[in-house]
């Protein structure tokens, strides 16, 4: 590779070490379009990449020649490393295995993926379950792939050619989740039906019957397989001895169901997740609430313990990870990037990568001694609505979903003037670029301002038409065509909301409220 043999040359071991840590990002990020479609190694991957990736700098100039230039991507990589993807619909659950090699996630589409931890590539589909998979996880030595679904059916499956071995009936209504002990002898699962299950793992046969009460929306074991937490939807965590299966206590304080638990492998304490948007820490023992953890601002769905117990992480429907101290309590980083609700949550047993799944239909892995890059709008925010050059293409229009109008130098990437007033969504400018429309929600009216002030001119009850010129480039989901050839790859973070064209420019716009400008020249098109 030649930008190793310039730095090699150079004698830099430090410059060496970042290249080949760029390198890495570079291909975990773009591996799987690069199998898929090759040239978009010099396509998508070089656009996308980071402005100061060190991979992009060295091969810029072998981009595919019809890509000119581009503005609005982000200067340095995120902290997430890989984004899985495949899932046809929200997923639902991910877990790693044991021995760092796997991760399995699942979906309500009904099938459990399996992928490589390190590389992200995709290994094998499980299907089977008729109904939407809650839950996921390996037994302790690496063997079985477990799943539970709402078809009331936990599935074992063999976690190294995908071959279905069991199925473990018994439950009345749907299964919210389940888990192994610690020596992989006992599975317990935890069902709307408000019971706890207890199966022989080896056997598949069902041997004990706990009752929760209320729907039991989580079920976790402690590290030495003595007790048994559950979660209920009343608001409760409930305590079992699991040699007697004598009810111990039913530690209370939340306000509002609790979706998860989870036991620190010291065994003291128990973490529940509850949708009163808070965490709290229960001593195991004597069911004594520890810590009351503040700061989500939507339901927490799941919590997880790090190995050491020291860390703890939870997320949350406000679409954030939090990484709190188990011990004070304090939050010590929040993890962004997510689009929707993150629904579950997972650890490496070194606990220095966490693994998120959210209904956006991703799964983002994260540095926790890092915490995540958090993007930079330039002075505005809200989903964007629509898009509109001037006919000179001097500047461009943006209209948000909080009904606030925006104009831009195109050639500066400043910002103009903020256009305040009712709500706005298409936008168009005048040919001389200096009187802005922007139409309704509905589409029944026209606003037409003045640029310089940002006055409200005058309103029109009509609505707006466009065409798009023969010839012009189509966004079109993960990929901008052209004469109804794919001919450049939008990574995941680059599929926009709202697109606008002008001459030989596309804006891509994000319900982030971010922006990138692509300049491109079809007559050099590759294809």
């Amino acid at each position: 590779m030649k930008t190793a043999d310039g730095v090699q040359e150079s004698g830099s071991c430090c410059e060496l070490a970042a290249l080949l840590e760029d390198t890495e990002k570079f291909v975990s990020s773009y591996g799987s379009i690069i199998e898929r479609a090759p040239l978009q190694a010099f396509g998508s991957a070089l656009v996308f990449s980071p402005m100061k990736s060190l991979v992009r700098q060295a091969h810029w100039q072998e981009r595919l020649l019809f890509i000119q230039t581009v503005a609005g991507v982000r200067n340095h990589w995120d902290a997430h490393r890989q984004i899985l993807e495949g899932h046809g619909s929200e997923v639902k659950a991910v877990a790693f295995s044991p021995d760092d090699n796997a991760i399995a996630s699942t979906s309500s589409d009904g099938t459990v993926r399996l992928w490589d931890a390190a590389t992200g590539s995709y290994q094998q589909t499980l299907t089977g379950h008729t109904r939407s998979i809650n839950a996921v996880t390996f037994s302790p030595d690496d063997s079985i792939v477990a799943s539970a679904s709402g078809d009331c059916t936990v599935r074992l499956w063999d976690a190294t050619t995908g071959a279905h071995k069991q199925t473990l009936k018994g439950h009345g209504r749907w299964i919210n989740a389940f888990i192994f002990s610690l020596d992989g002898k006992l599975i317990a699962s935890a069902s709307h039906d408000c019971t706890i299950r207890l199966w022989d793992a080896t056997t598949g046969v069902l041997g004990e019957t706990l009752d929760g009460r209320h729907r039991v929306n989580d079920v976790a074991f402690s590290a030495d397989g003595k007790i048994i937490a559950s979660a209920s939807a009343d608001g409760t965590v409930r305590l079992w001895d699991v040699a007697s299966l004598a009810y111990r206590q039913t530690p209370t304080g939340h306000t509002h169901c609790v979706n998860a638990i989870d036991f620190s492998y010291d065994e003291t304490i128990v973490a529940s997740a509850s949708g009163d948007c808070t965490v709290r820490l229960w001593d195991a023992f004597t069911g004594e609430c520890r810590q009351i953890l503040e700061g989500h601002n939507g339901s927490v769905n799941t919590v997880a313990f790090s190995p050491c117990s020291k860390m703890l992480a939870s997320a949350s429907s406000d679409r954030h990870v939090r990484l709190w101290n188990a011990t004070t309590g304090s939050c010590e980083q929040i993890l962004q990037g997510h689009i929707s609700d993150i629904k579950a949550i997972a650890l490496f047993p070194d606990g220095s990568v966490a693994a998120s799944a959210s209904d956006d239909c991703t799964i983002r892995l994260w540095n926790v001694a890092t915490g995540a890059h958090q993007q930079t709008l330039d002075g505005y925010s809200g989903e964007v609505k629509a898009i509109a050059f001037s006919p000179d293409g001097k500047v461009v229009a943006l209209s948000l979903s909080d009904g606030i109008p925006w104009l831009w130098d195109v050639a500066t990437g400043a910002q103009w003037q903020l256009i305040e007033g009712g709500d706005s969504a298409p936008m168009a400018l005048s040919p001389d670029g200096k009187i802005p429309a922007s139409t309704s929600d509905d589409g029944s009216t026209i606003r037409l301002w003045d640029e310089v002030a940002g006055a409200h001119r005058q309103v029109f009850l009509r609505s707006l038409e466009k065409e798009r010129p023969n010839h012009a480039p189509c966004v079109c989901g993960e990929w901008i065509s052209l004469d109804g050839r794919n001919i450049l790859w939008l990574s995941k973070d680059y599929r926009p909301t709202s697109v606008a064209l002008h001459g030989d420019v596309i804006v891509l716009g994000y319900d982030t409220g971010g922006l990138t400008f692509l300049k491109l020249n079809l007559d050099l098109d590759n294809g």
